[in-house]
């Protein structure tokens, strides 16, 4: 029984160091001397996530249509030929 108590109290132990060591951020976050530069900083981000979800959704149409057949492609084609056509 002495032995089943070491094991549990090593265990708690160890849980304990490891969960106030992990809950620490590996950086600090990045700070701007300025609200102009930070400002831009966000821009940048917002606009790289932009980028990143159009091409995203590009990808994600051409593996659609590469999944639909050659007639329905052509199908598509004629009807978007013949709407623009009706709008002009």
């Amino acid at each position: 029984m002495q032995y089943l108590s070491k094991y549990i109290t090593l265990f708690a132990v160890t849980l304990l160091l490891w969960g106030t060591t992990s809950c620490k951020t590996s950086q600090p976050g990045q700070t701007y001397a300025t609200v102009d530069e930070a400002e831009k900083a966000r821009a940048k981000d917002k606009k790289i996530a932009a980028k990143k979800a159009r091409k995203e959704k590009k990808k994600a149409e051409k593996e659609y249509w590469k999944r639909q057949s050659k007639a329905t492609r052509k199908r598509v084609k004629r009807t978007n030929r013949q709407r623009k056509n009706e709008a002009k």
